[in-house]
């Protein structure tokens, strides 16, 4: 494996215990107290063991470089040669180090001059963007409910582990340094509802009261909040991509709230949708065995196993299709040396469970014991059919920047709302606490 490649992990080095995963499943109590003080007291690290706290960058702009006041929504002011239209000149870009030939040098969906004036009253250079360095920015609003023991919003360790998966993404920028600033704002505590019902439109009157619409094109906006649609699903992205969506763990852990990982792996999962990934790569077929991802269902709680530590990451690297219908167990996912120390995750129907088994070699696929010479024909993902299961791709080199509302030029009166019909809806039924047992209760080999 690269020696640079690096992402979020999360260890426990709380007097060497690790939590039994499987056990705190069956018991279907949540997570008991101890082990929430090991989950609350945890490092969190990259590949190399290194603690991540801050945002990655190094721009700066010259002293006595005019600013000025940007509205998204107006006409570019006319000025000296602008060969793209950033409202930066040419001269300012070079002597920014940006590139006067592409409005959105570091291609994180926001024009440079917008990272490096500010817009709309917002000034993002003081909120730490940089054009050289992919930024992307999160509104978060919550809500509160007594009984909700673990909180319905994050704590400081939820927003250290969301930061730092981003901050050791694999994702290069103009400036020379890998990863993405994700800047995490709280915004304000809404009013609490039960169960937000239809979830689309539920949403957009909580966004319509309480987000200023100036910072649309800036901010994806999201609620930690309660249950959506009648159900325990985990979360939901409006569509993908886009820019709106809500992590919905209320009903879990007994109605405690979601645990602190669980927060982390949803609030990344769905922001995940709006940056433009889905659940199995580049489709929807959930529980592939080729895609380690926090995007698939098997991996959103409890991370993927990538050089044999737990990542929240996506997927990090490509992997070939898989044919149910003609599996050769001798070589596995067949994914070359980057899966070394990786595990991944199929369904086990002879024992009507999940299983757990390294990914960096032969895998018995039927479960009989033995590595088979001759092509075997399983449904890996438990829906019912023998299919080919697509490849999948590095998820980190795909994102799209640019969904919903974010970089939009349109009138700020028309951002209010959440534009669901800008792109197609996401799947509907998210993870629930049901599906996620089964998951828990996995067998690990």
């Amino acid at each position: 494996m690269n020696s640079d490649f690096r992402f979020a992990i999360v260890i426990f080095a709380t007097a060497g215990i690790m939590p039994d995963w499987a056990g705190l499943a069956r018991a279907q109590n949540g997570v008991d107290e101890p082990t929430s003080r090991i989950l609350e007291n945890r490092v969190i690290l990259d590949f190399d063991g290194n603690s991540l706290v801050s945002p990655k960058q190094n721009f700066q702009i010259p002293e006595g470089f005019p600013v000025k006041q940007l509205k998204s929504d107006a006409p570019a002011a006319l000025m000296a040669l602008d060969s793209d239209g950033d409202e930066l000149t040419d001269a300012e870009e070079s002597q920014l180090g940006t590139d006067s030939q592409n409005p959105d040098t570091d291609g994180d969906g926001l024009p440079d001059g917008w990272e490096v004036h500010g817009v709309n009253g917002v000034d993002l250079r003081a909120l730490g963007a940089s054009p050289l360095h992919k930024d992307v920015f999160v509104w978060m609003d919550y809500m509160e409910r007594d009984g909700a023991t673990n909180g319905l919003g994050p704590n400081s360790v939820v927003l250290a582990g969301i930061r730092n998966a981003f901050l050791s993404a694999p994702v290069q920028n103009p400036d020379g340094l890998t990863g993405i600033n994700i800047h995490l704002v709280i915004g304000k505590k809404v009013q609490y509802v039960d169960d937000l019902n239809p979830v689309v439109s539920a949403l957009a009157a909580i966004k319509k009261a309480s987000f200023d619409p100036a910072k649309a094109p800036v901010f994806h906006y999201m609620v930690w909040a309660n249950g959506y649609d009648g159900g325990t699903s985990s979360g939901y992205s409006i569509s993908i991509p886009g820019s709106d969506f809500v992590v919905t763990l209320g009903k879990w852990n007994n109605a405690a709230g979601g645990s602190n990982e669980q927060k982390i792996g949803t609030f990344i999962h769905e922001l995940g949708h709006n940056l433009g990934l889905r659940h199995g790569g580049a489709d929807d077929v959930n529980y592939k065995p080729n895609h380690l991802s926090l995007m698939n269902y098997s991996f959103q709680m409890s991370g993927v196993q990538i050089g044999g530590r737990r990542s929240y990451t996506y997927q990090p690297f490509a992997l070939p299709a898989l044919d149910e219908t003609k599996l050769d167990e001798k070589v596995g996912l067949n994914g070359g040396s980057k899966l070394a120390k990786c595990s991944t995750i199929f369904f086990d129907r002879s024992t009507g469970q999940f299983v757990e088994v390294p990914a960096d070699g032969p895998i018995d696929w039927n479960r009989n014991g033995v590595v088979d010479a001759k092509n075997v024909s399983v449904d890996l993902n438990s829906d019912d059919g023998k299919d080919l299961l697509s490849d999948t791709p590095d998820q980190w080199t795909t994102l799209i920047y640019k969904g919903g509302t974010i970089g939009s030029k349109a009138r700020l009166s028309g951002l209010r709302e959440v534009n669901a019909l800008q792109a197609p809806l996401a799947p509907k039924d998210e993870l629930t606490e049901q599906m996620n047992f089964k998951l828990l209760n996995r067998q690990i080999q």
